[in-house]
């Protein structure tokens, strides 16, 4: 998810049709059925390639137990919550006063990152 700046719902949807080896991008159907594609960093791709290899489910890059459609936006939001737990990062944001991140936190903090590092022009 962080990695291309993807939603909770676009990560949990990602088909193996969605993700373009050859110009390392990934295409998403977000809000409002817009599609948009988003680069793919290469180390990225070998660790889906990897997921991948755990299942082969010729549909969905992240599939749900019976394997006939995509994970569930909340089994995806829990086991991203138990690993940010895990790691022990915390939400620094203004307005997350209980240190566990909200569901925009990884996609807020993808965009910030992705932005140019620019001298500020404030005087």
């Amino acid at each position: 998810m962080y990695a291309c700046g993807l939603r909770i719902g676009e990560a949990a949807k990602v088909a193996i049709g969605d993700i373009d080896n050859s110009k390392g991008v990934l295409r998403i159907i977000g809000k409002g059925d817009k599609e948009r594609c988003v680069p793919l960093p290469e180390p990225m791709l070998a660790k889906l390639r990897r997921l991948w290899s755990t299942h082969r489910n010729l549909r969905w890059l992240t599939p749900d137990r019976g394997g006939s459609g995509p994970v569930s936006k909340n089994a995806l939001w829990r086991t991203f919550r138990l690993a940010v737990r895990a790691a022990g990062i915390k939400c620094t944001q203004q307005g997350c006063s209980s240190g566990a991140p909200r569901r925009a936190w990884c996609r807020s903090c993808w965009a910030t990152s992705t932005l140019p590092q620019r001298p500020s022009i404030c005087i």
